[in-house]
């Protein structure tokens, strides 16, 4: 604390005072103590310290002098005692604050968490705090005395040391991050702050360290560094454009897909408007949809960009709006999925769609055409040729006869090929309804066991599943079992053929078919479902039929849900085993409500209306080889 002026000349105005009150008090003691007769005494005490001799009374000369003496010894005793204090107020003008922020400071010191210390010129620890060794993990009496070669880690090359010691060395500061190693072992990051102190003459004399641990720092920024690397590649290895605009449309960032897409070279997109690659429509678009983001709509639409040839390429747009914390758009990040050839394929699929229905039309008529114009006739030609077999002479019959059969064999033919146009349009029926499928063998084994005897071929049933009613479609499992069973009378001459059913599992049923015919090569075997196939051709087949039969039988079996194999031996015979659902597919799918729609609306259909595709197009599918 500072005295002013004045406080000064009161401080040596009461020095002066206090002197002359000493003295006058020690004179006026000795003249008390001499006239009690203590002289003796004071002679003796006198001469003992040299200042006067006694002998008697004291004359007055001698009591001035001696008086002078005291004075003196008074002005010394003041010294002494003014000087003490001084130094008790100088102590007391620095407290309390001096001394509580000197105590402050050095507890800062000691307990922050940064490691601090001081080193001599040549690097030597003569100081280091709690942080120091809590950092490194070294006790504060092992770093004391020790040089930074403690902590090094051997992941810093020797220019860089160099280059410290260049700089402080110059009386300059140095700032650096050091990996650096604990007494453990472990490394860790440091951000070092080396300062040099000079001392008056500029000269370096020591060094003051502080030294902080930025590990988590660093691992933060090397993950971001990372991440951003990662994200880097992934934009720009994307198979989409990607486009980041600012909230004017000036593009800011175009990864290389886009700029690749539109024909510009690396960067050229860059704070260009993305407006001047539209045309007048597409930026009113682009204008409305921008409009959109501003409220939240991240909806996607197609647009039309000019690449650099002013050709129209056209992108489905993904875009995001991009907002600051005050829900302002400052701009948009938007993926831009080129559908130029998407757009021109689905363009040739629709034009080819309309030309397959208008295609399907055509021969759907054309079909209708021709089963009247052709079911009409032969359907006269062999009525009248029934009634020539009662009329005609016997030397005639045989060529009614052929008549006959040659129009019931056109017939079939168109029939079978009817019936697999319209299994390849699909147009089946899906309506399906428990079948007794015992019964309707039965009944297709009486009407073909006659054919069957003829050619002395026995024909017998097996039925192995008595009570159990598969829900299937009736119309369509007759006419594969019809094939099938005409297909072994047609190619048995000796032997048997027997019609087997059974139970396979709780969701399948089999319907099988073995005969003892001509059987079937191996290689035929592959293809004897494709439609228009036989295993014989050309002039040396020795059986009639465009090869229709098995090929409908295995697009119905797909149809219902199926599958059908087939084991045959040449000359030996076949085996065809056609496994069924017990409950069809089409029931599954439709669901016990549309059935139930389905079969109140057949009860308002004439009673044969429902059956007018089985009946028209499938009702001679029997006789169709």
């Amino acid at each position: 604390m500072k005295k002013t002026g004045r406080s000064r000349v009161r401080l040596s105005a009461s020095f002066v005072l206090n002197a002359l009150i000493l003295a006058v008090f020690a004179t006026f003691f000795l003249w008390i103590w001499q006239s009690l007769g203590l002289s003796q005494l004071l002679a003796a005490a006198s001469s003992s310290i040299g200042l006067v001799s006694v002998i008697g009374w004291v004359d007055p000369a001698d009591l001035v002098g001696w008086a002078v003496q005291v004075v003196v010894m008074s002005f010394g005793l003041y010294f002494i005692l003014q000087g003490q204090r001084w130094a008790m107020e100088s102590k007391r003008d620095r407290s309390p604050d001096d001394e509580r922020i000197i105590q402050l400071f050095a507890s800062a010191i000691h307990s922050t968490s940064d490691g601090m210390a001081l080193t001599t010129k040549d690097g030597t620890f003569i100081w280091a705090n709690e942080g120091m060794s809590k950092l490194t993990g070294y006790p504060v009496g092992e770093i004391i005395g020790s040089d930074p070669s403690l902590f090094k880690s051997g992941r810093q090359s020797p220019q860089v040391y160099k280059k410290l010691w260049s700089t402080v060395l110059a009386g300059m500061r140095y700032r650096g991050e050091f990996v650096n190693k604990r007494k453990d072992g472990s490394l860790y990051t440091g951000e070092i702050n080396i300062t040099p102190i000079l001392n008056q003459h500029g000269e370096v004399t020591h060094f003051s360290v502080i030294e902080r641990d930025i590990t988590k720092r660093v691992e933060t920024e090397e993950s971001l560094r990372q991440g951003k690397e990662r994200f880097r590649m992934l934009v720009e290895s994307m198979n989409d454009g990607m486009v980041l605009l600012d909230n004017h449309e000036y593009i800011e960032y175009a990864n290389p897909t886009l700029m690749s897409k539109l024909g510009y070279k690396a960067d050229e997109l860059v704070n260009l408007n993305f407006l001047d690659l539209l045309d007048d429509a597409n930026r009113q678009l682009v204008h409305n949809q921008f409009e959109a983001r501003q409220a939240g709509s991240r909806q996607s639409y197609d647009l039309n960009i000019l690449n650099r040839s002013g050709l129209k390429k056209k992108f489905r747009v993904s875009p995001h709006g991009l907002f600051d914390k005050s829900a302002k758009l400052v701009g948009s990040i938007a993926v831009l999925r080129d559908i130029t050839l998407e757009q021109e394929t689905e363009s040739r699929l629709v034009a080819a769609k309309e030309q397959a229905e208008s295609t399907n039309k055509f021969q759907t008529s054309m079909l209708d055409n021709i089963s009247h114009e052709f079911r009409t006739p032969l359907a006269g030609i062999i009525g009248f040729t029934e009634l020539l077999e009662e009329t005609v002479e016997e030397d005639q019959l045989e060529m009614v006869s052929h008549i006959k059969r040659s129009s019931q064999r056109l017939l079939r033919t168109l029939n079978g090929i009817i019936s697999m146009s319209a299994l390849l349009s699909d147009q089946l029926e899906t309506e399906v309804q428990p079948c007794n499928v015992d019964t309707e063998i039965a009944d297709l084994a009486s009407d073909w066991s006659a054919v069957a005897k003829n050619k002395n071929v026995t024909l017998t049933t097996q039925s192995g599943l008595q009570d159990t009613l598969p829900k299937i479609n009736k119309d369509q499992f007759r006419i594969i079992a019809e094939s099938l069973i005409e297909n072994a009378v047609k190619f048995t001459d000796v032997g048997e053929i027997r019609i087997i059913t059974r139970v396979k599992d709780d969701s399948c049923f089999e319907f099988v078919v073995q005969d003892t015919g001509i059987g079937i090569e191996a290689d035929a075997q592959k293809v004897i479902f494709e439609p228009f196939t036989q295993e014989s051709s050309g002039i040396t087949r020795t059986h009639t039929g465009m090869g229709l039969g098995l090929s409908v039988v295995g697009l119905l079996v797909a149809k219902m849900g199926g599958s059908i194999g087939l084991t045959s031996l040449k000359n030996v015979g076949s085996e065809f085993v056609v496994t069924l659902p017990l409950k069809s597919p089409f029931d599954i799918l439709l669901g016990e409500e549309v059935q139930v729609e389905t079969e109140r609306q057949e009860s308002k259909r004439p009673p044969r209306a429902r059956a007018a595709f089985n009946s028209k197009a499938f009702s001679d599918l029997s006789q169709a080889v």
